[in-house]
């Protein structure tokens, strides 16, 4: 994403990572602003989410946010709505700039009207996963703890906290009204019946409840999963698929797989995929406004999949890092997200390389560490995942 910032008379592009340096080298200078394309909107650097935990003036290691006078302010306002695409620049008032700590200014801008959220020229969306392997190792580490001692009875409690701290630190980037922050709201409580429940008529039906079990978990997780954005505007989503219909493509898929030995794999996947996805409507503050759409066939897919087992098996496993990477690139590309009129198209950049050395290291140092390290590598696998899958915007 490019933003342009406001230096010695002009409005010069950067991309994000040359913000990021000069926020962790204090090279920004007091009196500059830039324009946020995502926003449509005129801010000082520390103001930008991406830059808030790196901003530095000088040698001061603090967190600073720069007051303005409120008819600048207004002036502020009027200009942005009159910037095209390399933003004019501006000079900034004659009277002095001041700078407290960011955390409790005396006197924060208030930023113009925003204009509609599905209007002006789409974004491409990027997941963010922020998390820190000693966080997470902590909330496992309790988890597990309490799941031994009361017997597994904790252990939809621990699952709940878990998933809440994988939300917490999961955010969604170029969005139409912002930077999402998700959140998870679900109770132990909640997921306890369920559970019991459902693993009960499990296994009194000899598996045949396993659909219908299936369904309500997913809705569990999407009803209590929500996405936040900065105006207060709440995304979740509503999981439509039925019992019947999983238990339907599950009987179907695996008896074709057996008779055709493996062959039919690819459209089961397919097929899996596109009821999961088709079923989840997106909520904008309670009320549907989205969907999502996936493309892929098994005719498409079973090239890259027979050469992924094949090339596999030959390497003795090493390329199952390239035929993983394959598989999610597949499906990425494939998939659509729509919300109002505006459409987003995946993609995965990642490599077969990249996965390859993190989970050699990651395995390792788990062994090694006799287990501690796999909160890092968890840590590890999920930025990968998030930072590497993008939704362009589709014309």
């Amino acid at each position: 994403m490019t933003f342009y910032l406001n230096r010695d008379g002009q409005s010069t592009p950067f991309e994000l990572e040359q913000l990021r340096t000069m926020a962790q080298t204090g090279a920004f200078k007091q009196d500059e602003y830039v324009f946020d394309r995502r926003r449509e909107e005129w801010l000082f650097p520390n103001q930008i989410e991406e830059l808030k935990d790196l901003w530095t003036i000088g040698e001061e290691d603090k967190t600073v946010a720069i007051q303005l006078p409120a008819d600048f302010v207004a002036q502020l306002a009027a200009r942005q709505k009159a910037a095209v695409a390399a933003p004019e620049v501006h000079q900034l008032a004659a009277k002095a700039v001041a700078l407290t700590p960011y955390s409790a200014p005396r006197a924060p801008i208030q930023p113009p009207e925003p204009s509609s959220p599905h209007s002006g020229m789409a974004q491409v969306i990027q997941p963010r996963f922020v998390g820190q392997g000693g966080d997470l190792l902590v909330t496992m580490l309790v988890g597990y703890l309490l799941s031994m001692v009361t017997l597994g009875i904790y252990l939809p409690w621990f699952i709940c906290k878990l998933h809440a701290y994988l939300a917490a630190s999961t955010r969604i980037e170029g969005t139409p009204r912002g930077t999402l922050q998700l959140e998870f709201t679900g109770k132990g409580g909640e997921l306890l019946g369920t559970g019991l429940v459902g693993l009960l008529l499990t296994i009194l039906t000899l598996g045949f409840y396993g659909p219908w079990f299936l369904v309500k978990l997913t809705r569990f997780f999407t009803a209590n999963t929500h996405a936040i954005a900065p105006d207060g505007t709440r995304y979740g989503a509503r999981f439509e698929a039925t019992g019947g219909e999983l238990l339907v493509a599950i009987l179907v898929g695996y008896l074709l797989c057996l008779v055709t030995l493996g062959i039919y794999t690819p459209w089961f996947l397919c097929n899996f995929q596109r009821i999961f996805l088709t079923k989840l409507i997106l909520l904008e503050d309670g009320n549907a406004s989205g969907s999502f759409s996936f493309a892929g066939t098994g005719g498409e897919l079973i090239g890259p999949f027979l050469l992924g087992i094949l090339l596999t098996v030959v390497t003795l496993g090493i390329y199952a890092a390239w035929f993983q990477v394959a598989l999610m690139q597949f499906f990425a590309r494939h998939t659509t997200v729509t919300l109002g009129a505006q459409s987003w198209r995946g993609r995965f950049s990642g490599t077969g390389g990249e996965l390859l050395v993190m989970n050699l290291v990651g395995y390792l140092l788990t062994v090694v560490t006799l287990g501690i390290y796999g909160a890092w590598w968890l840590v590890k696998q999920l930025t990968f995942q998030t930072d590497h899958h993008h939704f362009d915007p589709q014309t």
